[in-house]
């Protein structure tokens, strides 16, 4: 099922965006700040003290705000990239793309071949198209 990207049309309406940086791995934590009235909330997978299988949790427990999330991952991986996107977030955070290269191979690994959705590509929690 396809979700409107909160964040995303809150930038493209011209708005100004307030977040808060979720880190430890406390799905409770990102709850209690998804209710606290930020524009987003930033799960850091690059710094924060989380586990990788902690990642679909802490995103279930922000999806029961009206607060949207965003994944921090911890470095411009392909496959680290496949299977955020597959837990069902919406927007990510690459750190150190400072190459057109590095941006590029971002580019692709956050868009599933043409052709192909989502939820073929194993994604269970995937829900959107990101070709568009």
């Amino acid at each position: 099922m396809y979700t409107q990207n909160r964040l995303k049309a809150h930038l493209a309406a011209g708005h100004v965006a307030f977040g808060c940086w979720v880190g430890g791995g406390s799905p409770t934590n990102a709850e209690i700040l998804g209710h606290a009235g930020f524009d987003f909330l930033l799960v850091d997978h690059e710094h924060g003290v989380g586990e990788t299988s902690e990642i679909i949790d802490t995103l279930r427990a922000i999806e029961t705000t009206p607060s949207p999330a965003l994944v921090r991952v911890p470095w411009n991986d392909h496959v680290f990239l496949k299977r955020v996107l597959d837990a069902g977030v919406q927007s990510v955070m690459i750190p150190s793309v400072d190459t057109a290269e590095a941006a590029l191979a971002a580019v692709r690994a956050c868009r599933y071949p043409a052709g192909r959705h989502p939820r073929l590509c194993g994604g269970g929690r995937a829900r959107f198209d990101l070709r568009a």
